[in-house]
């Protein structure tokens, strides 16, 4: 306040003869503005500016102000009147060029401004400005912000990439978020290559719209054999922090104690036993994403609240249906129009106006490429007619993505793909591709040494985004299993070999052994139980 005033007495006593002010006229403006006055306008408005201008954008305005508010530039034929309100509004003008032109007067102008201001007027004037403002942290915040400040970071359920900044969301799957670099990244594709029953891939899609309901996301399911509305009740349900940690918390202290238990019961072989101990739970320092019970089902309730789009194939595509020349068949055509009139009329593309909160699109996409879609010649046949319909939608598809704030899961049964190059054309078309091979109804189904584990997981392919180089997973052995209630993803760790024809060297071969190394390897080693150099 009194810095304010201070600076008041001295603009009028320093810039009374350059504006053409007598001492009576002076001290009736010191009369009129006050101290309480600085403090309570807004400069910023008096220029017609906003807080986000630079220096140089704000004196270009106060000059053109300037100009048409001097008294020296004022015709004689202007009333008195009008005359006293173009002085007055060149003092303010001026004296708001005084405050705004001068970087320590104006940043303890923007502290006292925003301390002073209420919580709609500053969120209001944020939003004009074009700045994102958080109403929790606005005491901490000034107008020195950079303006590509992203909006994308305070969008629930996501978060930005430690690796390179791209925002992320969660797959549903932490262990699998872990896997592709910390999360799904919006914009971007992922593709599921299906197990040979359809089971855990399908769980996987689940995981993926569950996630997006949990953290208010909207969802677009679009499926050709099972309905949309189907697939939304069979969502797991959530579980809460408590709950999950100490499910966990129960499952590593199960594990814990059969492991004691296993090595006390088991003697294990001699060349095991200095091996250390193998981590095989993937996880990061800070987990991202929810938990969920796969034996129980979501809530109506939950279900009924998520802003769900839906496209099943047989309602939207006629038996007799008009042919169309294109590379994809009718049933892509379809199903990309309808993606992207959902983009497009929901705001996704941010070509309309946001009115409202931000948010994401999660669109799944089950059993692309089956029969059932309408492109049997690639499961069918080695060299197929219509071989460029898939990856012409696909490609297609990822452009929507590319342009818009949503993310995409598909799965597709390479299985059945007769043409291993058509399928080699679609990964090179998705961004991150995971392929899952089950052990149902194989041979490893039955092999002790799997036991533990119910498929196998391969990476194939991670994208390179803002970077050079992608993140790369520690390790390339991973297989999944589906505990009583959650699916994970570990280490693939298999037990020592302790079969009976695992032979120990005596002793003495040993001492032998010892003595033949101790000689070097110039000397010639002599017995049937050693290499000779």
């Amino acid at each position: 306040m009194e810095m304010a005033s201070h600076m008041l007495n001295n603009f009028l006593c320093q810039n009374t003869d350059s504006i053409g002010l007598d001492a009576e006229d002076a001290v009736k403006c010191r009369s009129m503005m006050t101290c309480e006055d600085i403090l309570q306008k807004d400069w910023y408005n008096i220029l017609g500016a906003n807080p986000s201008e630079s220096l140089q954008e704000l004196k270009q305005k106060y000059q053109k102000l300037a100009l048409l508010y001097h008294p020296d530039k004022q015709s004689p034929d202007v009333p008195a009147g009008e005359l006293e309100k173009r002085v007055q509004r060149f003092i303010d003008v001026d004296q708001a060029w005084k405050i705004l032109g001068n970087e320590e007067t104006k940043k303890q102008y923007d502290l006292q401004r925003r301390a002073s201001l209420p919580v709609n007027t500053e969120i209001n004037m944020a939003t004009n400005a074009g700045v994102n403002v958080n109403a929790g942290t606005r005491a901490n915040a000034t107008s020195f912000q950079k303006k590509s400040r992203s909006k994308l970071v305070s969008i629930p359920g996501t978060r930005p990439s430690v690796q390179n900044g791209q925002l992320l969301v969660s797959t549903g799957v932490t262990s699998l978020d872990y896997v592709i670099g910390g999360g799904l990244a919006v914009g971007t594709l992922l593709l599921i290559e299906e197990d040979k029953y359809d089971s855990y891939s399908r769980m996987l899609l689940k995981y993926f719209l569950a996630e997006g309901v949990v953290c208010g996301h909207s969802l677009y399911i679009a499926s050709s054999r099972d309905h949309p509305g189907d697939i939304l009740q069979e969502l797991p349900a959530p579980l809460l922090d408590e709950i999950s940690n100490t499910e966990v918390e129960k499952e590593l202290a199960k594990a814990g104690d059969s492991s004691r238990e296993t090595q006390d019961s088991m003697k294990i072989a001699w060349r095991y036993q200095n091996l250390p101990k193998v981590q095989t739970t993937l996880a990061s320092s800070s987990r991202f994403g929810h938990y969920y019970d796969v034996s129980k089902s979501m809530s109506t309730d939950m279900c009924e609240a998520a802003t769900c789009h839906s496209f099943f194939l047989p309602n939207e595509l006629p038996l007799e249906s008009a042919a169309e020349s294109s590379n994809m068949n009718m049933g892509y055509i379809k199903l990309l129009r309808s993606i992207q009139g959902v983009i497009h009329k929901e705001g996704f593309d941010g070509a309309g106006p946001q009115n409202k909160p931000r948010s994401i699109l999660r669109i799944g996409v089950h059993s692309l490429g089956s029969a059932l879609w309408g492109d049997d010649d690639i499961c069918c046949k080695e060299n197929p007619e219509h071989a460029h319909s898939l990856t012409t939608f696909l490609y297609s598809l990822r452009a929507l993505l590319r342009t818009s704030l949503s993310v995409c899961m598909v799965t597709v049964p390479s299985h059945l793909i007769q043409n291993k190059a058509i399928m080699g054309r679609i990964t090179k078309l998705c961004d991150t591709v995971v392929s899952l091979e089950s052990f149902s109804g194989s041979e490893r189904e039955t092999n002790p040494l799997y036991k533990d584990y119910h498929g196998l997981l391969h990476v194939k392919q991670i994208p390179h985004l803002n970077s050079l180089m992608c993140e790369v997973p520690d390790t390339k052995d991973l297989a999944f299993k589906l505990k009583r209630k959650q699916f994970t993803i570990e280490r693939l760790h298999l037990p020592p070999d302790l079969s009976d024809t695992v032979s120990r060297l005596s002793k003495q071969d040993l001492a032998e052994s010892a003595k033949l190394l101790g000689l070097g390897c110039g000397t010639m080693a002599t017995g049937k139980n050693h290499l000779d150099f």
